[in-house]
């Protein structure tokens, strides 16, 4: 045989063992939901932006860094099946009050983002920016830039485009924008309402034990009947008046939702919050807790599909009260 010869039968067999290589590699990559070229991707370019990302893993990519337009560390999301598109689906979110000023890492192992965002099915990326508190405001950074209009546009524009470089999306247009509040994050969303931040993109609220307050805004952005508006809140075998407040201020405005009809009638101010009980004296009493309605405890796609606005009770925990809905709330109805 021929050199010639021998060098074919090399070359193919060589061809073979890459191609059959190459397979294995496509297959093993593919389950995650990026390939190795997507990843790689997505890791350096983000980490010529002040980004460092975890290593993929069957639900996903997250990575941490800073903006100049932030003062503080904000996590980006990416679910493990995500598919850029022509325009970017976002879901923001916004945490309680953090006087303890804990680290955006203790969030994103309290909440497993990543997670519950992948099994949601949603094909959207989430931006979880960090806020320190101040002796003014337990969310002092939310307060200062994401309840100012144009710090907000500002700080979306610049992951936006952040996004797009990394192949995330082909533009740096926003195609739709999700908020998601926990805890005592819903007085930077009802800024958001008020401001009209994004209001051609923004048409879904989702709030988690997040239902305190302000509630004027929540009601002003549910009458709009192209906008869904969900509130999972954490329930004792009671409900607490404040939540007793949103339920039946929603009922005087003759707005429909999934869920349960408060029985007492809480005295609430006209902005939606709870008027304090004072006794004779007029001294302000603690809030005491009613049991008013058996809240739903469950609802099926069904439900999702037909009801803009809904109100579920669940665990008892205020941390828990987010992982346990999350993925349910925000799988697509379509």
């Amino acid at each position: 045989m021929n050199k010639s010869v021998k060098a074919a039968e090399l070359q193919s067999k060589l061809s073979n063992y890459l191609i059959a290589m190459t397979s294995i590699f496509v297959v093993t990559t593919a389950s995650a939901g990026f390939s190795s070229l997507d990843h790689f991707t997505v890791s350096k370019t983000m980490k010529k932006n002040g980004f460092r990302c975890s290593a993929v893993s069957d639900t996903g990519l997250t990575c941490v860094g800073k903006i100049p337009e932030y003062p503080r560390d904000i996590a980006i999301v990416i679910p493990a099946e995500f598919k850029a598109e022509e325009k970017l689906a976002v879901i923001l979110n916004i945490h309680g009050d953090n006087r303890p000023n804990n680290s955006i890492r203790w969030y994103l192992k309290q909440f497993q983002f990543q997670k519950l965002l992948s099994a949601s099915g949603r094909n959207a990326i989430m931006f979880i920016p960090l806020s320190f508190s101040d002796v003014y405001s337990p969310t002092s950074d939310f307060q200062n830039c994401l309840a100012n209009n144009r710090c907000l546009v500002n700080v979306m524009s610049k992951l936006l485009k952040i996004s797009k470089d990394s192949s995330l999306s082909n533009s740096t247009q926003l195609k739709s924008l999700v908020l998601v509040s926990h805890s005592g994050g819903y007085r930077t969303v009802a800024k958001i309402i008020d401001n009209k931040s994004f209001a051609d993109q923004l048409k879904e609220i989702y709030l988690f034990d997040s239902t305190y307050g302000q509630y004027d805004a929540y009601i002003s952005f549910a009458n709009n009947p192209d906008n869904r508006l969900w509130s999972a809140f954490k329930f004792k075998g009671t409900l607490d008046r404040k939540t007793s407040c949103i339920m039946r201020l929603f009922d005087n405005a003759q707005i429909p939702y999934f869920g349960c009809r408060p029985i007492l009638n809480p005295v609430c101010e006209e902005n939606g919050d709870l008027v304090p009980s004072r006794d004779p004296s007029g001294r302000r009493l603690p809030s005491k807790r009613n049991i008013s309605c058996a809240p739903k405890t469950a609802f099926s796609n069904e439900d999702l599909r037909t009801n803009r606005i809904g109100f579920l009770s669940g665990t008892e925990d205020h941390y828990k009260i987010f992982n346990t809905f999350f993925s349910d709330l925000l799988k697509p109805l379509n």
